[in-house]
């Protein structure tokens, strides 16, 4: 007796919906992208922090999207900081997402995210 262990198609079908599940949870598929405008009219930018400075109470951050652009954003005691206790815990090379507005020409940070390492799009 030769039994084949062939999958059936109900199987295949389940397996491709779990694979697709898997890569959406991982955040892998993002419907944002790098840059641009958020649904509150704030903008924010995905990417790495090339650059770190301080100043007294203001740090101003170099992002470097997936892309390639780099923003200049500044950090003020009212930024909301998401994943990190203070600004001095970011290093450089760390994958963030910002919400920022702008005033008098210059970004200033809304919401501060510091992503998980390997995070798809930073």
């Amino acid at each position: 007796m030769n039994i084949s262990m062939q999958p059936s198609k109900p199987s295949n079908v389940i397996l491709i919906v779990l694979l697709t599940l898997l890569i959406l949870l991982s955040g892998c598929a993002s419907t944002k992208t790098s840059a641009g405008p958020a649904a509150d009219g704030t903008l924010f930018v995905k990417g790495r922090a090339i650059k770190i400075s301080t100043h007294g109470d203001l740090t101003t951050i170099n992002i470097k999207s997936a892309k390639g652009d780099v923003v200049i954003v500044q950090v003020t005691p009212a930024t909301k900081l998401t994943d990190l206790k203070s600004i001095a815990e970011l290093s450089k090379d760390t994958p963030v997402e910002v919400r920022y507005r702008v005033e008098g020409g210059h970004n200033i940070a809304v919401q501060f995210t510091k992503l998980a390492e390997g995070s798809c799009d930073s």
